[in-house]
């Protein structure tokens, strides 16, 4: 599947609200093809989109030869260099954001399914996290987790990195790493905590979420170096989510922590 090509209306409209970021970096788009069916309301609603790069009406044949996905009658095609999605590799980026933007970050160690990644950074962007950080081999922000995400991968930052290395600067700028374990055992492990009860958490809006790749969780050197895991009580006879659902759980279970927190730190500041 093409990695340059967003699908969808969903995913025009995430991308019509990015190019009205003045503060985001949206990618650069080479072409938007639109059916020549395609209602003048929603055309109207992504104005933006539509005055950025050029236009060409075709058929809804055409779009279906472009892509294998539903493409609601539009197709981005983005520039080579893009991706869908703008993906920041450079180190500095990563702890520009952090050290600037402290809140729950989640990193993504080695996660293989694209639509897992997909639905991670949908959840993610909608339930508030500050930014998703990809470490490892595996699956990267391309056309199908942008029409799973909804369009999200254009307006969550993600940032690609060496999990070493974000290790090294989220220890120096005073971040928690809170690594998901979703081994039903997990909970006999000391430091592992329920999403349930986050009390035994540091009081710190720095967070990091760090989810392991589908069949082999995280790597042994990365679950030794988190601070504490997290698992999710599992009450019926099916003892595994996919990492999509259980990744949800826990951003929405942390992101009341995180809020109560920064909002305890701001009342504090004179």
């Amino acid at each position: 599947m093409a990695q340059d090509l967003i699908c969808g209306r969903q995913a025009a409209r995430a991308l019509d609200q990015a190019l009205r970021d003045p503060s985001g970096s949206p990618p650069g788009i080479q072409m938007v093809y639109i059916s020549d069916s395609f209602p003048a309301k929603i055309k109207k609603e992504l104005s933006a989109l539509l005055g950025k790069g050029p236009v060409q009406t075709v058929s809804s044949a055409e779009l279906s030869r472009l892509t294998d996905l539903r493409h609601q009658g539009i197709v981005i095609r983005l520039k080579a260099s893009s991706g869908s999605g703008s993906v920041e590799s450079k180190e500095a980026g990563l702890k520009q954001a952090l050290d600037e933007k402290p809140g729950l970050y989640v990193m993504l160690d080695r996660i293989q399914d694209e639509q897992n990644l997909g639905s991670i950074v949908r959840s993610a962007e909608a339930l508030g996290a500050k930014g998703l950080i990809v470490t490892g081999k595996g699956a990267r922000p391309g056309s199908v987790a942008a029409r799973v995400s909804a369009g999200a991968t254009m307006l969550l930052p993600i940032f690609q990195s060496s999990s070493q290395s974000v290790v090294k600067t989220a220890k120096n700028l005073n971040y928690w790493l809170l690594g998901a374990d979703f081994d039903p055992s997990a909970e006999q492990h000391k430091k592992s905590l329920s999403c349930h009860d986050l009390s035994p958490l540091p009081d710190s809006n720095r967070l990091i979420l760090v989810i392991g790749s589908e069949g082999d969780g995280m790597k042994s050197s990365l679950l030794d170096q988190c601070d504490f895991t997290l698992h999710i009580p599992l009450r019926g006879r099916t003892q595994s989510l996919n990492a999509g659902v259980a990744t949800a759980i826990l951003l929405d279970r942390l992101m009341e922590f995180v809020d109560s927190n920064t909002a305890d730190i701001q009342s504090s500041v004179p």
